[in-house]
């Protein structure tokens, strides 16, 4: 039960990232900073709305 838990909020995380990376996307920006910002937000809230918790969030941008 646990593991479908944990594998079901995973997905909905990366929805929601996925979800602000579009929206970037959208505007043209790439700035790695502005991108880390906006996944970090995106991703406390979803987290902080699913369990109450603020977790230290820590997003790792790699250009390719």
């Amino acid at each position: 039960v646990f593991e479908d838990q944990a594998t079901e909020f995973l997905e909905k995380a990366r929805a929601e990232i996925r979800r602000s990376l579009d929206n970037l996307v959208e505007d043209e920006i790439t700035d790695q900073s502005a991108i880390r910002r906006v996944v970090r937000r995106a991703l406390g809230k979803y987290v902080w709305d699913t369990t109450r918790r603020r977790p230290m969030i820590l997003p790792v941008v790699m250009e390719v």
